[in-house]
């Protein structure tokens, strides 16, 4: 009995869905959806670029304002030394720029279209 009672209560509430808040002044806003790069920055993923590299600026005009909001790792970052590689960077054994890596799935390198790493990221589009 208990089970129907819950089944019952669920599928009403299912048949009543976004119609029941939107008709309610007080109910809450829902939140901002989130952006591609902001929710690719909260799944880990990172991209590694070089202030230098062209196809990098390209990645990065790829994704517009929203590419500050990426979690961009600058693998060359003292000015004073241009050739002098970041630890994390040497570390990882990045040697193509951009690279992408993707928390348990692995790198991509070179420019890719931010639609492809946001679904194999799991991002909503």
């Amino acid at each position: 009995m208990r089970n129907v009672i819950l089944a019952i209560l669920a599928l009403s509430g299912l048949s009543c869905g976004a119609a029941c808040t939107s008709s309610n002044p007080n109910a809450p806003s829902a939140p901002a959806p989130q952006s591609l790069a902001e929710c690719l920055t909260a799944k880990g993923v990172k991209l590694y670029s070089a202030a230098w590299c062209g196809p990098c600026h390209r990645q990065h005009e790829l994704f517009g304002a929203d590419a500050a909001k990426l979690d961009i790792v600058e693998c060359f970052p003292d000015p004073a030394d241009p050739y002098r590689e970041s630890e994390e960077c040497q570390a990882l054994g990045i040697e193509a720029f951009p690279t992408w890596i993707l928390p348990g799935l692995g790198r991509l390198e070179g420019v890719r279209d931010p639609e492809l790493i946001g679904r194999l990221a799991g991002c909503p589009l």
